[in-house]
Parts: structure tokens; sequence; C-alpha cells
């Protein structure tokens, strides 16, 4: 069938469907085309409830609709067939609601995200959710998790089942409960999977039987598939030439010549390759005989193996059967999967851990729902439970259940690759009593339409499982059987990327489905477009140096901007570390970035000095944190003068003290000597204001004496106002000095920084998905993720062969159950890693540069190995280039060096901050100097005033009238604003002064009143969700003129005309600094508009408190 075949039947609205949307196939527009079918047929239009898992892919899904209707009505002219087709459905969903008396709207649209249905039925059974009202939902649940593991070690001293089973959990961690604790808080996130499979405790035994009886059946599946894929003959002569070779072996060892044992001692016993559990360990002893360690088959055997001299004939046999398995990848998987299996004599060895388990973390569950009591909080996964409790079970189902049995016909599900098993769960019961109810001839069909791509599954570490969306394509759901298609047109690459993709990642990924490994053949796709000119897919190599070729990358980018500057380009990695040395390269080359989510605020310098400040301020005995401000650019010691300091202080007494010590000045450097008196006066100064002062404004202040403006540009100070918020937020909280919440605070958050206008697009490639750019760079390809730490608890429910659950043992080598289910989990991630790159290539639509680095150390270029970029570099060789490494130096150092600087206040800036502050100084310019220089402590006190004009304005226009002059109560309002943000009383009071100027200039001018006074549809700080950029943004206001209908956006500003600066060049000025982002805001709104089925003119306008005036800027 052809893929335009397939698109016309799936608009077919009686039959249910699970279709395959390969990347760039157009699965928004299949999936809008089939909602406006459906409701041309039922009689609500809630009665088809589309499920997404994001906001974004809502958003967009709602848009597409809305807009396919106001396009009908307005009989809008196609440009293309597809395009009509949206519009002639469209008409019909219209026709179809006028008879029916439904006005299809965007509240009418039941287009809900997975987390946003879960939330509406724990709604509907309130009780059922363990909290009975309304409560709110966190993004972030850790410090939740975090107290709610305490509250569960609190049980320990208790003398019960529960205490005992968690004693003997960290007696097997020595102890180490920060370790365990860890551990704890990931299954937390997981609960959703674990909660219903647990309960092994109650019955040990049975479930014991059960679980040996299940391992049984994996094993002897396992060795049936090999022996399967062998011949007969073949496997006889097999087992022959391992016997020989485990003689040979054994001769050598009773000899003492054997040295290096490269293959243990053949287990005694009746050698066998018969597949039951018995003969396990006779096949495991095969696969060591024909894998290496890195389960790659032998190139060649040696005496080590048991293949000497006399033995060629053997050798040459053994060979052969070697190059059998090396080309047949489905022998060799098996082989690698036989010597992972668990012996059935060790696999329950962990057995006592399953039940410590079992007992403790239900307990650690329902002291997580205290803690969502406590607080009227609580997280993703409890509302997912609630949901599927709300339902009720298959026997029992709730009202809730009945009556959107009744509400629901059909059901839509986006992006149905990334369902997680309990979500799984809830479609199935959403769907209970469909087949049944599509069995009666006189009813109309109820129908299920799922959506995916198993190639884009990259979402294991969130619990998405890939295998539920092909088992539903063969299976269906809830006794729905499902007609599988699979679409295969490309509508956004180029045809060289396309043919690039087919060819290349067909050999990196299995020949068939292995569902238990989360493994899925490629499905193969055709292109719409033509072939490019330019090569459509390239891959650079280079040795060891991250950052050369990180500047390789930002060099190609920086030739590609200045030949197609209109251009999408977008950097991509696997991880944000891999992304920096990029970052850094871009940046150096003048090149904005946009990031998102980029860089954690752990890893900014500013934010590090400010947290070592509060260490030593908290405690000013702690020897560490005071060294950090040394070295940090609020003093910059060289590392000479600290060790001096450090030696002399460490001599004159065991008790660390950090006060002026007069010897300390006599040795050390000029420059040492004037950095550490003006650090230790901040510091005194600060000692002299404890107590005295609010938290956050005593740390300001004490930072901004030591120069932490000076020292910061103007990311760093974005950066310090968050945390210096943050701070603030913890006072009020009551948590004080949280140094530990501070730290996990700035370890949770991203740095707001990154962003550009008409910038370089950086981001993860798990962020990328379901985006496009016309050019794509993946880097840091060769850089390895971090190992994580092993899990508490492993567990698989496999269809065939039941359910297997394993502890962590003791024993790490262990050839037990949690080892083999462990490898699973790898195997499972590293098929998932495969994908990714696949996600990240397809983004592109005209030229895609992967570029990693190797080792050089043997040779180069080297060998593939078994890495992921290793062996997409094998494969691809043809787009491959590797770059020879920098010859060294006679000294051994490469050529090009990079040098590293201090950075630090200057001594000029230092005496300058003296001066002024009242400290004494022996050099450098006057004081009047200084106030160019604190031009940066000046642009926070700006953004305060910004804040708080922006409170002030919102107040004016949330008024039913505008007054003349701005009312006491909103000058009282502003008052408390600034006393919430600044850091001095006199500050406080001079810009109160100036908002109330500001804001009766403004009630004084008729164009800047009107910008204020009520108009229809008016909103203030109005918040909208970008599509395109997946990021919130807040307009000021925005209303729509009576007398002219169209929808006005104002951005407020606080900017004037500088002394001898014309207005005009003013505005003018202003206008090109602030189109980019009004013009984003317009779009935004219009979208807004057209969801509600309003299509209207936007115009926006810059509003200038300062000057009173409104100035037009046109999109």
């Amino acid at each position: 069938m052809s893929d335009q075949a397939i698109r016309a039947r799936l608009l077919k609205t009686d039959e249910s469907f699970c279709v395959t949307a390969p990347a760039g196939s157009g699965k928004t527009s299949v999936l809008t085309q089939r909602i406006l079918s459906l409701l041309a047929k039922v009689d609500k239009p809630e009665q088809v409830l589309a499920i997404t898992f994001t906001r974004k892919a809502a958003a967009e899904m709602k848009s597409r609709v809305l807009e396919a209707l106001v396009a009908a009505k307005q009989h809008k002219k196609a440009t293309s067939e597809h395009e009509q087709l949206t519009i002639d459905l469209a008409k019909r969903a219209i026709e179809h609601s006028h008879q029916t008396g439904r006005e299809i709207h965007a509240e009418s649209l039941n287009i809900k995200t997975i987390d946003g249905l879960c939330g509406y039925l724990s709604r509907g059974m309130p009780l059922l959710s363990g909290l009975g009202g309304s409560v709110g939902l966190v993004e972030d649940a850790s410090p939740l998790y975090r107290e709610a593991v305490e509250g569960l070690y609190a049980q320990l001293p208790a003398d019960n089942d529960y205490a005992d089973s968690l004693r003997a959990l960290l007696l097997s961690f020595d102890n180490d409960w920060q370790r365990l604790s860890e551990l704890l808080l990931d299954l937390l996130s997981r609960r959703a999977d674990w909660l219903r499979e647990l309960g092994q405790h109650i019955s040990p035994q049975q479930s014991e039987t059960a679980i040996r009886s299940n391992i049984a059946g994996n094993i002897e599946s396992r060795l049936a598939i090999a022996a399967q894929s062998i011949s007969t003959p073949q496997l006889e002569l097999v087992k022959t030439l391992a016997i020989r070779a485990a003689m040979r072996i054994a001769a050598t060892y009773a000899e003492g010549a054997n040295s290096s044992r490269t293959i243990p001692l053949c287990p005694e016993g009746d050698f066998s390759l018969a597949p039951t559990t018995d003969c396990l360990k006779y096949w495991q002893w095969l696969c060591r005989l024909i894998l290496k360690g890195d389960d790659d088959v032998r190139a060649r055997l040696t005496v080590s193996e048991g293949f000497g001299p006399d033995a060629k004939e053997d050798k040459e046999e053994l060979s052969a059967f070697l190059s059998l398995v090396a080309q047949n990848s489905v022998l060799h998987d098996i082989f690698v999967e036989i010597r992972a299996l668990p012996l059935l004599e060790n696999s329950l060895d962990d057995w006592q851990g399953v039940l410590h388990l079992s007992r403790v973390l239900p307990l650690l569950s329902a002291q997580l729902l205290t803690v969502f009591q406590k607080y009227g909080q609580v997280d993703y996964a409890h509302i997912a439970i609630a949901a599927e409790d709300a339902l009720g079970p298959d026997d029992m189902p709730t009202d809730l259940a009945l009556r959107l049995d009744y509400q629901i016909s059909h059901i839509l599900v986006d992006e149905f690759q990334d369902t997680s098993l309990s979500q799984f769960r809830l479609l199935t019961r959403l769907c209970r009593g469909w087949q049944e109810h599509n069995s009666d001839p006189k009813q109309s069909k109820r129908t299920l339409f799922l959506v995916g791509d198993a190639m884009q599954s990259i979402y294991g570490f969130r619990h998405a499982n890939v295998s539920l969306f092909v088992r539903a394509a063969t299976d269906g759901v809830a006794g729905i059987p499902l007609t599988s298609l699979a679409l295969t047109m490309n509508f956004r690459s180029q045809a060289g990327l396309v043919s690039w993709v087919n060819t290349h990642f067909e050999p990196l990924l299995p020949e068939a489905a292995d569902l238990r490994l989360g493994a899925v053949p490629q499905t193969k796709a055709e292109a719409h477009h033509e072939t490019s000119r330019e090569p459509a897919v390239q891959i650079h190599v280079y040795p060891d140096d991250r950052m050369r070729e990180a500047e390789a990358t930002a060099i190609r980018i920086l030739e590609l901007r200045k030949s197609e500057p209109d251009s999408s380009i977008a950097v991509l990695g696997r991880s944000r570390p891999a992304l920096q040395p990029t970052v850094q390269a871009l940046l150096a080359e003048g090149l904005e970035i946009n990031g998102s989510d980029l860089t954690a605020l752990e890893k900014r310098p500013v934010i590090n000095d400010l947290l070592s400040l509060c260490r030593y301020l908290a405690n000013p005995a702690d020897r560490v944190a005071y060294s950090a401000l040394l070295r940090s650019p609020l003093c910059g010691m060289t590392a000479a003068d600290i060790e001096i300091m450090s030696r002399i202080e460490r001599s004159q007494s065991e008790v660390f003290d950090p006060s002026p010590v007069d010897l300390i000045g006599d040795e050390l450097s000029p420059d040492g000597s004037m950095r550490l008196k003006h650090l230790r006066a901040g510091l005194q100064w600060a000692e002299s204001k404890r107590d005295r002062l609010d938290l956050a404004v005593w740390i300001e202040l004490t930072w901004l004496k030591l120069g932490g403006a000076l020292a910061s540009n103007e990311a760093d100070l974005s950066d310090a106002e968050a945390f210096l918020s943050k701070l603030r937020s913890f006072e009020k909280a009551g948590q004080g000095f949280d140094i530990e919440g501070l730290s996990r605070w700035a370890a949770d958050s991203f740095s707001s920084s990154e962003k550009g206008q008409d910038a370089i697009e950086v981001m993860t490639l798990h962020k990328s998905k379901g985006l496009e750019f016309d050019h794509v760079f993946i880097v840091g390809c060769g850089q390895r993720d971090r190992s994580s730490d092993r899990a508490l608890l492993h567990w698989h429910r496999d269809p065939e062969n039941g359910f297997l659950i394993a502890a962590r043992p003791e024993d790490n080598q262990s050839e037990g159950l949690y080892n083999y289910l462990h490898w699973m989990q790898k195997t499972r991630e590293g098929y998932e890693a495969i994908r990714l790159y696949y996600v990240g290539v397809t983004r592109a639509k005209v030229s895609c540069c992967l570029s990693g680095t190797r080792p050089s150390t043997s040779v180069w270029p080297p060998k593939p190995g078994n890495s992921i970029f290793g062996r997409l570099c094998e494969v691809a060789s043809i787009s491959c280039h590797y770059h020879d490494p920098i010859i060294a130096d006679n000294e051994g150092s490469s050529q090009k060096k990079r040098p590293l600087t201090l950075s630090r206040l200057t001594s000029n800036s230092i005496n300058r901050l003296n001066l002024a502050q009242g400290y004494p100084s022996t050099q450098g310019p006057p004081a009047e100097s200084v106030l160019h220089d604190l031009t940066f402590a000046d642009n926070l006190e700006a953004r305060r005033f910004g804040t708080v004009l922006h409170r002030g304005l919102e107040l004016l226009a949330e008024r039913s009238e505008l007054p003349e002059r701005c009312p006491d109560a909103i000058i009282h309002a502003m008052r408390f604003g600034l006393t919430q943000l600044s850091s001095s009383q006199s500050v406080t009071a001079d810009q109160l002064d100036s908002l109330e100027q500001d804001l009766n200039r403004v009630l004084s001018v008729p164009e800047t009143r009107w910008a204020l006074e009520g108009h229809l549809d008016a909103h203030n700080e109005f918040e909208l969700w970008l599509e395109n950029e997946q990021r919130q943004v807040i307009i000021d206001r925005t209303f729509i003129d009576a007398s002219s209908g169209i929808r006005w956006v104002i951005d407020y500003k606080t900017s004037s005309p500088t002394i001898g600066q014309d207005n005009s060049a003013f505005l003018q000025d202003q206008t090109e600094r602030y189109r980019a982002q009004l013009q984003q805001y317009g779009d935004a709104i219009r979208s807004w508009d057209l969801q509600l089925g309003q299509a209207r003119e936007v115009k926006a306008a810059l509003l200038f408190s300062r000057a009173a005036q409104v100035h037009e800027v046109h999109l």
C-alpha cells in the first residue's frame, strides 16, 4: 500500500489503528485530519479524547485543529491537495456541529497531556488520591522524597519486621546511609511501576517458588533459540570440539602451563548442549570459548583457549563456526545473552534482599504520602497511581469509569512509543468494555488510534517502554484489534540525508524486534525532497582533544552563518557536559547561543563564590570556605601567597582564625597583602552586621562590598540575582542558612543567561525531539556517559516467562538473577542510545555533522571498538574524516597551548572599592571614579526598579477606573516590593520617589493612559507558551481596541533618552533592540486568538514610563 493510500485509510472512523510514523512523516497532520474526521461523526466534541505527552504537543495539536476550522469558516484557498483535504474535513466537522447544536471551540476540544488526564481522573475520585481535596503538583519532588526517606530512617529504633529489614539494608551498604538514600530517592520516582509488583514478604515461599520457575523458563527459552539457530550436525560438531578443547585446557592447568588462564576449567559432569537449565553451565563455558570479554567473537584461537599446534584441524573447524557467529547477528546476540543468564543455583542468593525491600518500599511510599499531606503537594507518579485507582479494577469499575464509558467514544494517543507501563494500564482501563460494545452491530464503533515511532523511543530514563508500542501493534489494547500501518514518506529532510539514515543505521539495529531488550528494527523512509548539493552527513573524529573538536565545530558554524545567515542551526549533544566545550568555543567566536536548561547553576563560578561566602559566614571556622574565598575573584590571591598564609596561620595556632595577622603581610607579596586586607575588611564588616540585617540583604551587601558586582558580567549578575532571590525565599520559609538546600537548588537549577536573538540553538538530543533545523551539529559523540550507581531493585515482567525480580547483592560479581536483569537494563539502554543518534540526525533538513574524540594512544585511526560512535564510524566510513594528532614539541606538549588565567579583581578596582567604602588605600585614582566601575551593582538595582514598576503598572491597569494620580495603596504595594528586593533603606526611599513620579507621568499623558484603560479581553502579566522554542513568555499587557478590533501587545520599559540623545534616535534604538521580542509576543498572541476561533490583526508597542510615551513597533 502506498504512503498516500495509507493516509487515506487512516481517515476511516470505524477502524482502530496503530500507526508507525517515522521522523518527518507529518504525524501531527495525520492526527489533525483524524480528529477532524471524528468530530464530524460524534454527538459532542468532548467524545474525542486526544492524549499527548507534553504541553507543547497538546498546544500544537489544538492549534492545528483550530486553524483548520478557522480556514474552513473563512473559505481559505488551499495551496496543496493536503491542505485542501484538511479544510474539507474541517467543513464537514462544522456542518455536523451545526446539525447537533454543539459548537466546536477551544474549550470543547478534549486534547490533554497524559499528566493532565491523570489529574482530571484523580480529581474525579478525590478520596482515592489519598489526600481528599485539591493538591498542588510539583515539577521537582526531590525535597519531598528526601523528607520521606528521613522519616523512614526515623523508624530504625523500632522493634518490628519493617525496622529489621531496614537495618539489614543499611548493613548491606556498610551503614552508608547517604548512598542508600540516593537509591531510595530514585526508586520513589518510579513507584508507579514497582508498587503493585511488591508483596513477596507476605508469602515468601510461594513467591520464591514462582520466581525459580520463571527463571528456569527464561533460561530454557534462551537455550532453545540458540539450539534452533544451529543445525543439529553442526551443534554436535561444536560440542565435540568444545569437549576436546576442555580436555586440552585441563591438561595445561594440571601441568601449570596455562598461566594466563584466559578460559576457566570446564564444569565437571557430562558436557551437553541440551536446552535445559542443568546444561546452562556448559553453554556458558562455550560462550567464554568463542567470545572475548567485550562480547566480540574471537578473531583467533590460541593455546590459551585449548588450540595449540597439535589441534590444527579442530582449530580450523571451530574457526569456521566462529565466522558463522560473527556474520549471524541473531546467533551472536543469543550467545552474548546466554553468557549473562543466571545460574539457577545462584539466582536467589539475594532473595533476602527482595524480602527486605518488599517490606521497606511500601512503608517508604506510605511515608511519602504523609509528606504530601503535610505540604498539600504531590508528584506526577502519585497522580498516575491515583488516576488508575480512580477507574477501579476490571471486576469493579468505579462510578467515574462508568461515566467516562459514555463520555468518550474515540481515543487518540500521540508518541505512543513513550508510554510507560502504568500509563498503558490506564489506557487499558479507559478502553475497558469497548470490545463488547463494538461487537453490537447497532452501536457506532469506538476506536483507538495510536501513533508513534519505535525508532524515536528515547525516554527509558523516564520509564518509557518501547515494547508496549510494538505489542499494541500486534496484540491490540484491551481486546481491541488494531490495524498496524506504517507511513514512509519523509517531508522534512533532503533525499541524501534520508538515504544516509536508511543505509547506515540498519547495521546497528537488530533484524527483528526483541521486546524484552527494547530492540526494534529500523523503519526505512522515502524522501519527498530532492538531493541537496552539499554532503548530507559528515563525521569528524579528533584524537583525544575535546577543545580541538569544539573549536573546529565553531569555525564550521561561523562559516555557515556567513554563507547562510537565515538558516536555522542547532548544536546537539547526548548530555550537558558534552555540549560545554562547544558552547565555550561558540562564545569565543562571538556567536550568540540560545540554550535551554544548559548549564547548572552549580557550574557557574559566581554561584560557587556566593556559596563559599555563605558557608564562611555560616561558620567562620570553615577553612575550606575561607580558602575558596581567597582564590575567588572577590580576592584573587595567587596559589603561592595562599600557601604562605596557610603555613604561617597553622604555625601560630592549631585553631583556624581568619582574623588579621600582622606577620602575614611581611611574607606575602605586596599584591597578596593588599588582596588579603581587602577580603578581611569586607568580612569584618559582615561580622559587625551579623544578626542586624535580613539574611539576604546581609549576604548581598557583603558580596557587593567585596566587589562581586565588579568581578561579574551581565550573565553573572542574572545568576547572582537568582541566588539572592532563592536565599530570600529560604528566609521567608524559616529555613535560614540552609547551605545544603542552596547547594541542591544550585545543582537542580539552570542559568538563564544563555539566551540570544537569532542565535545558535544548543540543547541535548532528548530536548531536540519534535524539532527541526536546516543544519544540525551533534557534538561530543566520543564522550562516554558516566556510569550510574547500580539500582537497589531490578524487575522485569515477561509475557511468556512471567515476573522476575531481584535485589542488589553484596557481591557484584555473582552470577545471579540481579546481574542478569542489570545486563538486560544496560542492553536496553544501548539500543536506546543508537535511537538517540537517529533522532538527532533526523532533526536535520539539509545537513548533519557529527563529531567526537577517540583515543589515539595506540593507533590512528583507531579501531571501531564497542562504543556506538566507533561502530557508527565503521559502518559510515565513507562519511568519516579522521583528523591527525597534533605533533608534540620536544618537551612533549602539544604545539597549541591554551593559557590559563586567574579571574580576579584588578588592584585598581580593589583600591577604588576601599576608598569608596572608607578603607585605607595607598594607591589608585580618587573615589569619584568608582561610580563608573559600580555599573553592574547599579544594574541590580535597575532590575529591581523595573520589577516593581511593572507591578505598579499592573495594579493601575487592573483598577475599574484609572485615577489621575498614583493612589496610596499602590505606593504602599511598591514600597513593600522594594523592601523585599532592595538592600538599602535609602535606596528604597529614593527609588520609591522615582516610581511614584513615573506612574504619575504615565497617568498625565492621554496616549499612555489609553494603554492602561479598560479594554476588551484585557490581560496583565499574560503567560503564553512559545511552541517552537518550548518556553513560556509573559506579556506585560494585551487587549483589544474596541474601535478598531485590533489586538495590542504592550511591553513596559523604564529606559529613557540619555543626555543629549535625540528622542527619535532613542526610539529607533529601542525598536531595533526589542523588535524580535515583540514579534515573538505577537506570534504567540495571534496563535492564542486562533485557538479561540478569532483571527485578528495584532500590533505591538513599547510604553516608556520615564518618557511617558507609547511607541508602536511594526511587526
